[in-house]
């Protein structure tokens, strides 16, 4: 690698034939044409030589006026550059991962930047020369100051406490005199600019596009300090933010705001600290969270309240991916917490800084009550006018519908059809029939409970005892794990709309709507189920994969989803099992054969995890008498046999075996043929995958 040393005014300069580090500029922008157009110039003026720019279009709106490609192509004269557009809303980081995984570059340097960020014209200069002053130094910042008033400061670094709660540790309006011209080691910078070793953000697996907004810069800068490395401002380098977004310039594509932070943070938080730091945080975060929503009834906020339960319900649902990547981040520590604490703010100051902003937001909500209401009403009238298009009349009458198909479960007293009987008076009373049997081993009694009756004994316990919302309850959360499974299972091959139609065509389908009406909770605990379980072995054995994919998540969620089935359909397992077989086999036909190994092993790696996670019940399965002996008796394939008695192969193909409109199997052959005709890449392989089952 080439040598560099530094002027006199610590920037680096070349000597003899050595280069410089190439520095490869990143602009991200998402309907920002208005200052698009400065932060290209100021890209285009940098001193720095060895600079090429890659300008990432988030999939910002069309409009009439010219492309954005030729917007850039008139703005970057002077340096090499490319444009990329996404083919959905991706977020800041994941745009960015999703952009470097179709290029490829040996840039040395990374500069991430916002389209609403302008450097001056020695920004990159001096950013270089302070990044390569210490190798510990991973990434470096600039001083942000405002758009309009580069007198006014906004960021000189970035601190944060315990819980991920950003602080800035400058006074609202503050004058630039020299005050901050130091260059000093901060927790963190944001994604307005920032400079990063390209090495160091390939060892890293880059943005954390899960995130998809806020809180992305707090979770990379963590990473990399967990990893040993410093982040640190370098003062002469400058940006001007507009700051598009905070100031309402800009509506961000990712709403509501306060949702994606609060989930976002504890992200983060659950990532970086160390075990015995986390096992303290967490509850303190919980109690942190409902102190909050108290905080927003005298705010008269209520739909913040409904966003910080949003928050802590999607850690919940994610824990599994949150945990495979909370496991790769510590396998790189290489300081301790305690290390980063001369960086973090006291929770005192944190506190008092918390209170003057709720201060303020009590007055503002009390005393403009006037102007609350008139922005609720034009909130209103936006809605409304969202309602009068397509998306909402279709969205109308999908409720329309689901409310009448179930008219008479939602609105009737507690149900016992089928496997749904109501639940017991106790609200406890599952839970102690999960655990007493731990409380009696080696007495006599029949041995450890299934699983399913400490997750079904949550519903009464959350409705406070009501058995009969506990029940609807029940069918509900199910009905929208399956939605979320279904939308999730096409998300990689159509676009958001399609996403919905599949999610509300499988949870009216046959599954979930024939389930419900025959009480047969199994059945429906495995439609919710399947669909995560199949796009988990669809990714492991390479049929659809999506940019940034990690091996390590799909077997987590095949892990979680295959227990949560097993836990109430304990044959699932045999029958995922064959899945993996079937799609593994026909994977390895259509691809590499060298693939075949690695993904079967993956898949049956997930599945044995998730059979231990039903321990010890799961231990009980092959006894005599026990679930599995039930399902390999007489009674259970010769029933289901005899339907098909007398029945030849056509009329299983059409549909009409054991019972179906006439015609029915042959339409979903038709519509499958259709797929593989008119589908291409991903849908045609998706297409493949599905008709090899």
């Amino acid at each position: 690698m080439a040598t560099l040393v530094e002027s006199e005014d610590t920037r680096p300069t070349a000597t003899g034939d050595q280069e410089i580090p190439s520095v490869l500029a990143i602009v991200v922008t998402h309907n920002g044409r208005q200052w698009l157009t400065d932060s290209l110039v100021g890209i285009n003026t940098q001193s720095y030589p060895s600079l090429d720019v890659l300008v990432v279009d988030d999939a910002s709106a069309r409009d009439s006026k010219s492309p954005l490609k030729r917007v850039a192509k008139r703005h970057l004269k002077r340096r090499r550059w490319a444009y990329m557009r996404t083919p959905r809303p991706l977020g800041f980081g994941g745009a960015i991962n999703w952009a470097l995984s179709r290029v490829r570059t040996d840039a040395d340097l990374l500069l991430f930047i916002h389209d609403d960020a302008a450097l001056t014209p020695d920004s990159v200069e001096w950013m270089v020369a302070r990044i390569l002053a210490e190798d510990s130094i991973a990434i470096v910042g600039p001083k942000v100051v405002a758009w309009d008033d580069p007198s006014r400061l906004e960021e000189v670094g970035m601190a944060a406490d315990r819980f991920g709660y950003p602080y800035k540790g400058l006074d609202d309006g503050e004058i630039d005199l020299g005050q901050h011209d130091a260059s000093v080691e901060v927790f963190y910078v944001t994604s307005t600019c920032m400079l990063m070793r390209h090495d160091v953000f390939r060892a890293m697996r880059g943005w954390d596009s899960t995130m998809k907004a806020f809180s992305e810069d707090l979770d990379l800068c963590w990473r990399a300090r967990v990893a040993g490395y410093s982040v640190r401002v370098e003062p002469k380098a400058k940006a001007r933010h507009a700051m598009a977004l905070a100031t309402g310039q800009r509506a961000s594509r990712f709403r509501p705001i306060r949702y994606y932070i609060r989930r976002n943070r504890l992200r983060t938080v659950a990532k970086n600290v160390s075990g015995p730091r986390l096992v303290a945080l967490l509850p303190q975060f919980v109690l942190l969270a409902f102190a909050e929503m108290v905080g927003f009834v005298v705010l008269r906020q209520p739909g913040e309240i409904v966003n910080l339960g949003r928050a802590l319900l999607w850690n919940l649902a994610t824990f599994p991916q949150t945990l495979s990547e909370r496991a790769r981040v510590q396998r790189k520590r290489r300081i301790p917490d305690r290390r980063l604490q001369r960086l973090t703010v006291r929770q005192s100051t944190r506190v008092r800084s918390y209170a003057g902003h709720l201060v303020e937001n009590i007055e503002d909500a009390w005393g403009r009550r006037a102007e609350v209401l008139a922005q609720r009403s034009v909130q209103a009238r936006v809605i409304g006018r969202r309602l009068r298009g397509w998306s909402g009349a279709v969205a109308a009458v999908a409720l329309i519908l689901l409310l009448l198909g179930f008219r008479h479960f939602l609105w009737a007293p507690p149900s016992s059809v089928g496997e749904l009987l109501p639940y017991p008076e106790r609200v406890t009373g599952l839970w102690r029939a999960f655990f007493s049997p731990w409380q009696a081993v080696g007495l006599g009694q029949p041995g450890p409970a299934p699983p399913a009756f400490l997750m079904l004994g949550t519903f009464p316990v959350i409705t406070l005892g009501n058995v009969a919302v506990a029940q609807k309850l029940l069918i509900l959360f199910l009905g929208i794990v399956a939605f979320v499974g279904a939308y999730k299972l096409v998300s990689d091959v159509v676009d958001r709309v399609g996403r919905a139609a599949a999610g509300i065509a499988y949870v009216l389908g046959p599954v979930g709507y024939a389930g419900m009406r025959t009480g047969n909770l199994g059945a429906l605990v495995f439609g919710a189920a399947a669909p995560f379980v199949l796009l988990s072995m669809l990714r492991l054995t390479g049929w659809v994969r999506p940019p940034g994919w990690v091996r390590g998540r799909s077997v987590a969620r095949l892990a979680f989803g295959a227990a949560f089935s097993a836990a109430f359909v304990p044959g699932s397992l045999i029958l995922y099992a064959l899945v993996a077989v079937a799609l593994t086999i026909s994977s390895a036909v259509m691809h590499k054969v060298r693939r075949a190994v690695p993904s079967l092993v993956s898949c049956l790696i997930g599945l044995l995890v998730g059979w231990i996670l039903l321990l010890p019940w799961s231990s009980t399965w092959g006894r005599p008498g026990s679930i599995f002996s039930a399902l390999v008796s007489d009674a259970t394939w010769k029933t289901f046999a005899h339907s098909f008695q007398n029945h030849g192969m056509l009329s299983v193909v059409l549909g009409q075996t054991p019972e179906g409109p006439a015609l029915f199997g042959l339409a979903l052959a038709m519509l499958g043929i259709v797929a593989l005709i008119v589908g291409e890449g991903q849908r045609r392989r998706m297409a493949y995958a599905l008709w090899s089952l």
